[in-house]
């Protein structure tokens, strides 16, 4: 029996949205300069081709995720140079972390076409080690990059579960827009640009509205796998009522959400504060994310690759309730990733991914005045992390 009457004890979180390939580039500042697309420039540089190289960011990233007490993953697989590449899935599968590990794909252009057909590729040859707590699925990458035909075949793959960037950039909207600005020159520089790409944009659209009209299809309503979308940054009163109607025409449609991510683009600049409570109070279900390391601040090598310091940043900044960003940062993202939500509670019965411990300064009347409490301290000299007590996915993180 082990007594601890200072902590708050909680079960393991869930990121929901994560590029673990990418934690060998670490924290690096944004240049505004540069803006968003020379951002990604910076990424396509950095990112790593190598097998053994991938492996070693990867291994890197969970080891991070566990030490901020992540137990699972929605982890994108990112394509590198070469194309979609199953290697970080791999990685996953083989550590054990639970989750799902999507598949990264471009495909718009000179350029379509080539790269969901690698990626299903890729998908079938991992999905055979799929298992109750980690299966592959897909991603194509952006609104931006990834053409219409190419988001349609990929959705009509009920079985392989999509997770999708969405809204997230100023430059994404002028180019859904109007299909011109930094990202078509950016597609005309790496040659993969058309004149048949503005057959579905440059007609005025959001990217919400883009994407809604994808998804809005009988096949999308009978799919089985979820659909995440990933940011929405910019999302409108009308992308409200769209995303809401897709939700209750029985999409599964699921939102998550990387608050360090878009303070860190000053997303909030460009489109104003995030409607991630309107959305939920609409029955759109928003899970946490963290985005890549890069965009973490170098605290991350010591607090880990963890939805906490999503929660942390939501409680401080907007008085977010507690409970609730628990549960964004929990069931939520579970039931995103298509896992167990029973996994990420504490009930009477059944396995339990993991139990995280934080050291609490009380006495406080109920568990919530607690957890609000921890919240509210980090960043000062009272704040602590989250630490596993019991690790479902591993041997125990810290000694009891």
């Amino acid at each position: 029996m082990v007594d601890l009457p200072d902590r708050l004890l909680m079960p393991a979180l869930v990121n929901a949205h994560t590029h673990l390939d990418l934690t060998h580039m670490g924290p690096r500042p944004f240049d505004r300069g540069a803006g968003f697309v020379g951002w990604i420039k910076e990424v396509i540089k950095g990112r790593r081709s190598e097998p053994d190289l991938i492996r070693e960011s990867m291994r890197r990233g969970l080891e991070l995720s566990a030490l901020g007490g992540v137990a699972a993953v929605g982890d994108i697989v990112g394509a590198p140079a070469t194309g979609p590449s199953e290697v970080g899935a791999e990685v996953c599968a083989h550590d054990g972390m639970a989750g799902r590990s999507f598949i990264e794909f471009f495909g718009i252009g000179k350029g379509a076409g080539r790269g969901l057909a690698r990626a299903r590729e890729a998908w079938a040859r991992v999905a055979t080690r799929a298992s109750d707590r980690w299966e592959a699925g897909l991603s194509p990458h952006a609104t931006n990059t990834v053409g219409a035909e190419m988001y349609r075949e990929c959705l009509l793959d009920g079985d392989a579960a999509v997770a999708t960037h969405v809204a997230e950039s100023v430059d994404e909207r002028e180019f859904i827009a109007t299909g011109r600005g930094p990202q078509r020159e950016l597609l005309e520089r790496l040659g993969v640009w058309e004149d048949s790409v503005l057959s579905a944009i440059g007609r005025g659209l959001t990217p919400i509205e883009h994407i809604a009209r994808l998804l809005a299809t009988p096949e999308c309503r009978a799919r089985r796998a979820p659909v995440m979308l990933v940011h929405l940054n910019d999302c409108s009163d009308a992308d409200l009522d769209r995303l809401a109607s897709l939700r209750s025409s029985g999409i599964p449609l699921w939102v998550a959400y990387c608050p360090r991510g878009s303070s860190y683009f000053g997303a909030h600049e460009h489109f104003g504060p995030h409607r991630y409570r309107e959305m939920s109070s609409r029955g759109i279900p928003v899970a946490l994310g963290t985005d890549s390391i890069i965009n973490l601040g170098p605290d991350s090598f010591k607090d880990g690759i963890s939805t906490w310091g999503e929660m942390v940043h939501l409680h401080q900044r907007d008085g977010e309730d507690a409970v609730q960003l628990l549960r964004m940062a929990t069931v939520t993202g579970a039931c995103a990733l298509g896992l167990d939500p029973n996994l990420f509670t504490f009930g009477r019965h059944g396995p339990i991914a993991g139990v995280l411990s934080v050291v609490v300064k009380g006495p406080f009347r109920t568990a919530s005045q607690e957890l609000s409490a921890v919240l509210s301290a980090v960043g000062t000299s009272d704040g602590n992390s989250p630490q596993f007590l019991l690790n479902g996915n591993r041997s125990c993180q810290t000694a009891t």
